[in-house]
């Protein structure tokens, strides 16, 4: 297929042609091509969480530095720092394994330490760390297990939530646009002082505008191009 590029000022989710779902951390970029016998992503700069939709007959493999990680059907972050590249598998297991070999073949060795393995298969919970540009040779694998709260500081970025505590719809019209660049109109003015409290999904929007719609006296209209407008609902409409 037509390469596909994509860049995150911001946090932001996108969804692949497949199906699966990536969050990007700001700051991201992406390029990705799929093929009939693979699913390729590139992962340009920055953090990316992937979801990946489960299709055996096309494994989806991340280049990110000096590594590749295959993944058939799982979840998995992986973050490319300028010193080093670190995969974390939330979901199922993947396969990394470092990239081709340098042209002059030499592997990174220590006097007594055995070479270093050129590729690991991660699961649920555990967590790879490799350092970038090693002179000379191989990279090194390190893989440990972190606790579930290490995994959620890690994914701290992805928080998807917005919490209201009171703030005004016009307030939280601004928030869900900043989210998800989908704009939120308040076509009656006396809305916007609402105050909601509670906690919603920031990729939602639709979902939201929604539950306005059947717990408040409000009328949502989806325009063709994804901007929700939202008025008072007449009494004819009640």
């Amino acid at each position: 297929g037509v390469p596909l590029t994509l860049q995150a000022a911001g946090p932001r989710m996108a969804v692949l042609a497949d199906g699966s779902t990536l969050r990007l951390n700001a700051g991201s970029e992406i390029a990705e091509r799929f093929t009939a016998t693979e699913r390729q992503v590139l992962l340009v700069r920055g953090e990316v969480h992937f979801l990946v939709v489960q299709d055996p007959a096309r494994p989806f493999v991340v280049s990110a530095g000096n590594l590749r990680v295959r993944a058939v059907g799982t979840a998995f972050n992986v973050n490319l720092q300028a010193a080093r590249v670190e995969v974390l598998v939330t979901e199922g297991r993947v396969a990394v394994a470092a990239s081709p070999a340098r042209a002059d073949g030499q592997e990174a060795k220590s006097a007594g330490a055995r070479p270093t393995p050129p590729r690991a298969e991660l699961v649920a919970g555990e967590r790879l760390r490799v350092g970038r540009g090693e002179a000379g040779g191989a990279p090194k694998f390190e893989v440990v297990r972190i606790e579930p709260a290490e995994i959620s500081r890690a994914l701290a970025w992805q928080d998807d939530l917005l919490r209201l505590g009171g703030a005004t719809l016009a307030e939280i019209a601004g928030s869900f646009e900043r989210r998800t660049g989908r704009r939120v109109v308040l076509a009656d003015p006396t809305l916007a002082g609402l105050r909601l409290g509670g906690r919603f999904r920031a990729d939602d929007i639709d979902g939201f505008a929604s539950l306005l719609a059947t717990t408040l006296d409000i009328d949502v209209e989806r325009a063709a191009d994804g901007t929700l407008v939202l008025r008072k609902k007449s009494a004819d409409s009640r």
